[in-house]
């Protein structure tokens, strides 16, 4: 996979499958960081994220409805020195 990025997609009702996601992203499976998974973001709007690789995103469609993004995908790191309790 190549850069990710995030993506929200709002699905009511039960958590979504891969593939229904996939589909309202317009991507194919393959697509979708598997491992990261679909993590619910907002309970109240049934909202979820999942990594999805940059390249793959459909260029110049107009986006699904419920659909949003893409947002940055930072890397998550510790700050500062470590301790020397921690090593």
């Amino acid at each position: 996979m190549g850069e990710m990025v995030m993506m929200n997609v709002q699905c009511p009702g039960d958590k979504p499958s891969i593939e229904v996601v996939a589909k309202k992203l317009n991507v194919t499976v393959s697509a979708i960081d598997t491992k990261f998974g679909i993590i619910l973001v907002d309970v109240k709007r049934h909202i979820y994220t999942v990594r999805v690789d940059k390249e793959q995103l459909p260029k110049d469609q107009q986006q699904s409805e419920g659909v949003s993004g893409p947002y940055s995908d930072p890397k998550i790191a510790p700050f500062g020195t470590p301790d020397a309790k921690d090593e």
